[in-house]
């Protein structure tokens, strides 16, 4: 039965990477089957990605709750109104 091995390796940085990629040669990993990095996925990458998704669900919740939000509020107005004011003498 062949066996296939793989590898998964996640790093912050491109040093990191560099580190890892020297002690698997080192270990006796075999590299001449290494392939090439897919990419790189950065936290500028992460802000395109995620930012229109939370603009899209911070908008649903928006419509969502504001109605209830208007009315609680209209209602502690018109309390804070009805009250007679008060003077300190």
């Amino acid at each position: 039965m062949q066996q296939n091995d793989s590898l998964l390796c996640v790093s912050n940085t491109h040093a990191e990477a560099d580190a890892a990629i020297k002690s698997l040669s080192g270990s006796g990993f075999d590299m001449t089957k290494q392939e090439h990095p897919v990419g790189f996925y950065t936290a500028l990458d992460k802000m395109r990605a995620w930012g229109g998704v939370g603009a899209f669900w911070g908008g649903i919740w928006g419509l969502l709750l504001a109605p209830a939000v208007s009315s609680s509020m209209k209602r502690h107005w018109r309390r804070k109104k009805s009250t007679p004011n008060q003077m300190a003498v």
